[in-house]
């Protein structure tokens, strides 16, 4: 038998076992969980997500996806609202000449502006 020390005092190992299943903590002398009857040391069988039972809640299904371009375009669709943004930004700027005049008219920041 093993035995685990602390400090002064030594303790016997736990005899308890825990399903597989259901978690549910068993005393080491039963065969069987007490909660779902599953036999100890043994792998539950795979279980339907659709099929309810008294230890779980029945997983809902997914839809499948109706349309891959759809889910795409949601995917990416901030990008395209920010290329949008920024070539309004470019298309709809100031410009100046060499000369310094205005040449298109827009927003001009305020280190562009000239005196005069």
């Amino acid at each position: 038998m093993v035995t685990f020390r602390f400090a002064h005092r030594t303790l016997p190992p736990m005899d308890r076992w825990v399903c597989l299943r259901c978690y549910a903590a068993n005393d080491g002398w039963r065969g069987t969980c007490v909660k779902c009857g599953v036999v100890r040391g043994s792998m539950p069988p795979p279980e339907s997500p659709t099929v309810a039972t008294p230890w779980a809640r029945p997983t809902p299904v997914a839809a499948p996806r109706k349309n891959l371009l759809v889910g795409i375009l949601r995917r990416f669709a901030w990008l395209i609202v920010v290329l949008a943004i920024a070539a309004g930004g470019a298309f709809f700027a100031a410009h100046r000449d060499s000369t310094g005049k205005i040449t298109s008219g827009g927003s001009l920041p305020i280190g562009d502006l000239a005196v005069g």
